[in-house]
């Protein structure tokens, strides 16, 4: 009988350790499946990352030349540089010709006031022009001319030439302005106050023009006009 109790127990031990071994290997293979899925997990969520990451600076990138456009236009961004009046020449180039001898650059509002003397406009890129009621003589381009901001006329002359003239607005309240076989490019809206335009036989555009009496115009406005 106690060898029968005996074998027993031994049968009753075998079954519990084959269990236990049973156990173990179902439990490392469980685990092993739970690690492999996490770390699958892991990999897919870095590779959205990466790709949302690649989207981000692909938009950023086409976003910047309109954001390093507003930033040139805002007034904290320019700096407004006036004409002292040519004494040896009338060259745009000469930094003699301006205050604090420095040339208007392409974020720079060039201003003229209070001044007679000419200028001969050999610049491809200004931020502005501005033609204050004071001023009595003439800007004359020499080279096509495209500005980042607008032309304000107020007073004196802007001969346009063979040239053209490219810019954000056009406001004139006075002054002249003469086309000649030039062209004259607006890219938003041209208001038209006071003084005279003479459009350019070339080319003139803009996305809406605003003529606001009393105000004089070359006849050739409605036959250039585009």
């Amino acid at each position: 009988m106690k060898r029968f109790h005996i074998v027993s127990l031994m049968l009753l031990l075998g079954v519990a350790f084959s269990l236990i071994d049973s156990f173990g290997l179902i439990s490392g293979r469980t685990a092993g499946d739970a690690r492999a899925k996490h770390q699958a997990l892991q990999s897919e969520t870095m590779q959205n990352q990466q790709r949302l990451s690649d989207q981000f600076e692909v938009q950023a990138a086409k976003a910047e030349p309109k954001l390093a456009h507003e930033a040139r236009r805002a007034g904290q961004h320019q700096a407004v540089i006036t004409w002292r009046g040519g004494r040896r020449d009338h060259h745009w180039n000469n930094p003699r010709n301006w205050k604090r001898g420095h040339v208007p650059g392409a974020t720079d509002v060039a201003r003229f006031a209070h001044s007679k003397s000419d200028v001969l406009v050999n610049a491809h890129s200004v931020g502005g022009l501005r033609l204050e009621s004071g001023y009595r003589g003439t800007l004359r381009l020499k080279a096509n001319l495209a500005l980042g901001g607008d032309v304000v006329m107020r007073g004196g002359k802007l001969n346009l030439g063979d040239h053209s003239l490219g810019a954000e607005h056009y406001s004139q309240a006075g002054g002249t302005t003469r086309g000649g076989r030039g062209k004259l490019i607006i890219e938003r809206e041209a208001t038209v106050s006071g003084g005279l335009l003479i459009t350019p036989s070339g080319l003139m555009s803009a996305a809406s023009l605003r003529i606001e009496p009393p105000v004089s115009c070359g006849w050739r406005l409605m036959e250039n006009w585009s």
